[in-house]
């Protein structure tokens, strides 16, 4: 099983994972980690390594459990309302239940003290496991500063910078490659709007707060925005935060 990073997890599922193999014994894994991180990705090595493609997947919902199947992998889970019904089965030890949710606050106690180590929680990736990520998924012979212009125009998120990846490798199959990082930084703001490592919608976030004073909740922001405070917190604010721009207090949204 080959996952980049959160090596602190992958140090555990090493031995883990075999003994559950060998066995007929079941175990519950708890994988919190936000949006893009990977642990949809984790968790579905976790299921195959054990199953195969012989496993139930569910989303958002266990109404459907299947006891037929030993390993099963549910999504979302913080959006279950109905997991009473999940804890006999996860005490049994029977069954391979690996949880996956970006809200780890989210989910009743119960299902946490069920879950090996009480979950297991993802920390940030590393630059240089953020490189070996990109690396192996371009033909694209990147140095190390256009890798690292790649990664801070990712906001550190692994599903946000393997997107940009394989638009640009669609784009150098008809364009000549760079030959400086600076034209590179030109190329990312004429063709996708990023300037200095902000894409245009954490541009305009940046724009409102400064608008507000420097400081503002939320709601305010996405409502200036018009855009849903859900996608600005999946979706905008992690690159802001990794590159140190903004941050949250108990007051709401501050510029950093």
């Amino acid at each position: 099983m080959n996952f980049i990073g959160q090596g602190h997890i992958m140090s555990q599922l090493k031995f883990l994972l075999p003994a559950l193999y060998e066995s007929d014994v079941g175990d519950n894994f708890l994988l919190c980690a936000a949006s893009g991180q990977g642990k949809t990705y984790m968790a579905k090595l976790i299921c195959q390594y054990l199953a195969d493609t012989d496993y139930q997947i569910s989303l958002g919902s266990i109404d459907d459990f299947d006891v037929s199947y030993r390993v099963h992998l549910i999504d979302e889970a913080h959006t279950i309302s109905n997991f009473e019904m999940l804890y006999p089965i996860m005490d049994s030890r029977r069954y391979v239940i690996v949880i996956a949710t970006n809200e780890f606050a989210g989910l009743p106690e119960p299902v946490i003290n069920r879950c090996n180590n009480s979950g297991f929680v993802f920390v940030p990736y590393t630059d240089a496991e953020l490189m070996e990520i990109i690396l192996i998924n371009t033909s694209i012979k990147y140095d190390r500063k256009y890798l690292m212009y790649i990664i801070k125009s990712g906001g550190h998120n692994p599903r946000v910078i393997l997107g940009l990846v394989r638009n640009l490798e669609i784009y150098f199959k008809y364009s000549k490659f760079p030959s400086t990082i600076t034209e590179f930084k030109e190329l990312l703001k004429n063709i996708f709007g990023i300037v200095e490592g902000i894409d245009p919608i954490a541009g305009s976030y940046l724009e409102a707060l400064r608008s507000l004073g420097g400081s503002a909740s939320i709601t305010t922001i996405a409502g200036l925005l018009r855009i849903d405070a859900e996608t600005i917190k999946a979706r905008v604010e992690p690159l802001l935060i990794a590159n140190n721009l903004v941050k949250i207090t108990s007051k709401g949204r501050s510029l950093a």
